[in-house]
């Protein structure tokens, strides 16, 4: 029993509003009325803190042939972007899964180049900040990130 995803041109990396295009592709699966196939594109936190898990589509088919396959296209999310930093990184990436048993996991870059974002690569100014706040959903969040960064770049200006 075999489940595994295939992106077109093997590309990873994709700009907020892309296209993600590919297929996914099974091998000796059980035939019954209940065996369904679901695809997730979904981002999750990593590092310091609770990790955070949040799927932002999903596609499910019946699964009525013990082999076969399926073509996706997803529309890449215009936000978070993907980046790792010292303190917390976000991962995205695409997941398939038969039933409640996860089957592979293809990582997936956002962001507006289609690499990773490095958070540390350049200042972070008022303009930079009023751009992450639209990504908060309450002024409490945005101002402790705002703190977080004002820190962060005290203490590395200032070391």
């Amino acid at each position: 029993m075999s489940i595994s995803i295939h992106l077109h041109d093997e590309q990873t990396g994709f700009a907020p509003g892309g296209t993600i295009a590919g297929e996914v592709r099974w091998n000796q699966l059980p035939v019954s009325d209940k065996t369904v196939i679901s695809l997730e594109l979904a981002f999750r936190t990593e590092g310091k803190g609770t990790s955070q898990r949040e799927v932002f589509h999903e596609l499910e088919w019946p699964v009525t042939m013990a082999k076969g396959n399926e073509s996706f296209t997803i529309e890449a999310p215009n936000w978070p972007w993907s980046f790792s930093g010292k303190l917390v990184s976000i991962l995205w990436a695409l997941d398939a899964w038969q039933g409640n048993e996860h089957a592979e996991a293809v990582p997936v870059t956002i962001s507006p180049n289609g690499d990773e974002m490095d958070l540390y690569s350049y200042d972070i100014d008022e303009i930079e900040l009023g751009r992450w706040e639209k990504m908060f959903s309450s002024n409490r969040d945005f101002h402790e990130l705002k703190s977080t960064i004002k820190s962060h770049e005290s203490f590395t200006k200032n070391p």
